[in-house]
């Protein structure tokens, strides 16, 4: 307990963590210093939960991977930061290298070529740091496109006049008139809600009006297109923000979404009523249909929707959206306004709608070119963006994040403040730096682990990493379809096994209710064309009476303490979709050596610990 552990390493009066107290003393030797903190340092190590361990399920990650670790030993003891070519010009060029080739993975020929140096990607600390990134590019995106961004490279002039001149009409447009009579709290509200009725609608499209900064004409929020033609973007240049004052921007994820987005949404400063979370499927997809309603509600709203994040490897169900569906989705509402604004042939689409792919847990499914896990990122190619975490499934040392996108250039044209001393194009390399496509300053060389790995294994290494974690889940699949004692939660996915341990009591209380532990299989068939006797099962979702879920909760949450009491071994227990019980959840993260007898002894030992609840 934390109790426990506290007095254990910190109330010692000899080699305590306590910063009370130090050998740094009169009497004590450089020696006697340097043994006692070395045996501090093996404590940390001894009290530490072991992730290493085969049976840590406990989160998605696991066993480090020797080769990567050695990488990430050695960019610590180099101990500079990836933000200019000058300081780091080696893990520069190692990023600019695995970020090139992840991205012809992803997209292979689809990716527009890099001038200069510059990536279509780059490495971020973390999954919800790069959907914070993708949000925020999604949303430079749209407003260069629609002339709410200028760039420093225009003339101060031009720049100077045009900013008078939207002031002096946003004035204007304040002023009161005879048929405006809302109040100050009124004006300044930009929040839509769907559920508002048609009379307070109404009264917002009277009373609000935007300010395109390029053509200087105000124009009504509730009109199909508040937007003038795009502003150029040089690639080198500065965005200068002109005018803030633009419709609201809404953004679409999954109801099984990783909750990063909303934090995310925060950050940005887009209101939280502006992300709209879409119902999902049975089986945890994204549903499209609900996705197209969604998006043409929010049109007749006048809202403007920007930016669709498909996931490819929830958390908990380990579901992947059908990413090609979505994509197809979002590009037929552009289309849609397109037609209707008649906007010039060689125009782009200004009501362009950014595709993000969060595959943070799931997205190391690219390395294989095995067709069943092929299959569940197709259309990955189309979307605009994509992250996937080398730290999860991979085993790279915590914390790895590669995210790419197809438009080269975006990063910077989004996340450059040209900080004069730190990025000076008479410097050498310094078409190379990466600092200003990003965030922050000081970088880890994390994608030194990133390439490391990739380096030494090979894309068949990691690839055959991916696809045996997915051959012997499905030996537990079989296995808890076999067993009475083990019922499945949801359908499994390649990655992730959601299941119910059922003590003896339970599995007579299902009886009773006429239940079966194989209701969720509902049927088997053999595939087409096959003479092998590879079967095709199809399920579906349980639902399991008020009161054997209450105690199906209770016996998930004991049954995890025993057997982290035990020392046997460290699984999640969740709550999950569709279901009132909280389930077990399986995965196999990191470098982990897990095979068929592996599974026999988890089932084993979760029997023997939870036998009598």
């Amino acid at each position: 307990t934390p109790q426990q552990l506290s007095q254990l390493l910190l109330e010692h009066t000899s080699s305590s963590f306590s910063l009370h107290t130090n050998n740094n003393d009169k009497n004590s030797t450089v020696e006697s210093q340097q043994n006692t903190l070395l045996h501090l340092l093996s404590l940390l190590q001894k009290y530490s939960v072991n992730t290493s361990n085969p049976y840590f399920f406990n989160q998605l990650y696991g066993r480090v991977d020797p080769v990567s670790l050695a990488a990430e030993l050695v960019t610590v003891a180099c101990n500079s930061t990836s933000f200019t070519y000058e300081v780091a010009p080696v893990f520069v060029l190692i990023e600019q290298e695995v970020m090139k080739h992840f991205a012809k993975l992803v997209y292979g020929d689809l990716a527009e070529s890099e001038e200069d140096g510059k990536l279509n990607g780059i490495v971020l600390p973390g999954g919800s740091y790069s959907n914070l990134m993708s949000l925020h590019v999604a949303r430079y995106s749209w407003r260069t496109a629609n002339g709410y961004i200028y760039t420093q490279n225009e003339p101060a002039e031009s720049i100077t006049n045009d900013c008078c001149m939207a002031k002096n009409i946003l004035e204007e447009d304040e002023a009161p008139t005879e048929s405006s009579s809302s109040s100050s709290e009124e004006e300044d509200e930009d929040v839509y809600d769907a559920a508002s009725s048609d009379e307070n609608e109404e009264k917002k499209e009277a009373d609000h009006h935007v300010v395109s900064p390029i053509s200087r004409t105000p124009r009504r929020r509730n009109t199909r297109s508040p937007h003038s033609p795009p502003a150029q973007m040089n690639h080198n240049s500065t965005p200068h923000k002109m005018n803030q004052n633009h419709p609201d921007l809404v953004a679409f994820v999954s109801a099984e979404a990783h909750y990063s987005f909303s934090k995310a949404i925060a950050v940005t400063g887009i209101n939280y009523h502006n992300l709209i979370k879409v119902p999902t499927l049975p089986d945890g997809q994204m549903n499209p249909a609900e996705l197209h309603k969604a998006i043409t509600r929010v049109k007749q709203e006048g809202r403007i929707p920007f930016f669709v994040a498909a996931t490819a490897g929830s958390t908990v169900r380990g579901s992947f959206d059908n990413i090609e569906e979505i994509v197809k989705i979002c590009r037929a509402h552009e289309e849609e306004e397109e037609t209707l604004l008649n906007y010039p042939q060689d125009s782009i689409i200004r009501h362009k709608i950014w595709v993000h792919v969060d595959g943070a847990w799931g997205g190391s499914i690219v390395f294989s070119d095995r067709p069943d896990l092929k299959s569940l990122c197709k259309g990955l190619s189309q979307a605009d963006s994509f992250v996937m975490n080398p730290h999860k499934m991979l085993g790279t040392p915590i914390q790895t994040s590669a995210f790419v996108t197809k438009h080269s250039h975006i990063l910077q044209q989004t996340n450059s403040t040209k900080a004069g001393y730190l990025f000076d194009s008479r410097k050498i390399g310094a078409n190379y730096d990466l600092g200003d496509a990003t965030f922050s300053c000081s970088r880890r060389a994390d994608a030194v682990k990133f390439w490391a790995m990739w380096k030494y294994y090979g894309l068949s290494g990691l690839a055959q990493r991916v696809e045996d974690k997915v051959d012997v889940l499905r030996t537990l699949v079989e296995k808890v379809e076999e067993s009475d004692a083990f019922m499945l939660a949801c359908q499994p996915w390649p990655f992730n096994v959601c299941f119910y341990y059922l003590p003896r009591r339970i599995r007579v209380m299902l009886q009773l209710c006429g239940i079966s532990t194989k209701t969720m299989m509902i049927s088997a068939k053999t595939t087409d064309g096959g003479d092998d006797g590879t079967t095709t099962t199809t399920y579906q979702d349980v639902s399991l009476p008020d009161d054997i879920s209450m105690e199906l909760s209770k016996i998930s949450v004991e049954l995890k303490l025993r057997l982290h009491k035990a020392g046997e071994m460290l699984i999640p227990y969740q709550p999950i979709s569709n279901q009132k019980a909280d389930c077990f959840r399986l995965v196999l993260s990191g470098k982990k050596k897990f095979d068929e007898s592996d599974v026999h002894h988890l089932m084993h030992v979760m029997d023997k610990y939870g036998a009598d609840l």
